[in-house]
């Protein structure tokens, strides 16, 4: 991903304040309103104290009641019976926290944000959907 030292900074920008801009542009299959109560719901569920099983468990017990496959291999077998899978929901995360689609392992980058910064950047992107 990264060809040469200058593009570490733009890379890993999410991890430092004084470079980070966020961007909330969601992927195509994801609408704003589902992002909105998947972050609401996951807000309240995160804790910086599980493993990464646990964190991806409560990623996967939001999915269900949100319309979305808490496994992908279910959504494939079955797509049209739901909005998206885990993978999409997870996407939505990602995006909040680093302004990016892809990224290295995301439990990790929370446990390198912090508590307060993911908190805080779970907030304003909620803020930004309400517009």
């Amino acid at each position: 991903d990264i060809a040469k030292w200058s593009e570490v900074k733009n890379y890993f920008s999410y991890m430092f304040d004084s470079v980070f801009e966020p961007s909330y542009e969601l992927p195509e299959n994801i609408k704003a309103e589902d992002a909105k109560a998947f972050l609401t719901k996951y807000k309240s569920v995160y804790s910086p104290k599980d493993d990464r099983q646990q964190w991806f468990n409560k990623i996967k017990d939001i999915c269900p009641a949100l319309g979305f496959a808490a496994d992908t291999k279910e959504y494939k077998k079955n797509p049209e019976a739901y909005k998206g899978h885990v993978g999409d929901v997870s996407t939505v995360i990602r995006i909040a926290l680093t302004s990016r689609t892809n990224t290295p392992d995301l439990h990790a980058i929370t446990a390198l944000l912090g508590d307060a910064e993911v908190k805080s950047r779970l907030q304003n992107t909620l803020n930004e959907y309400k517009n």
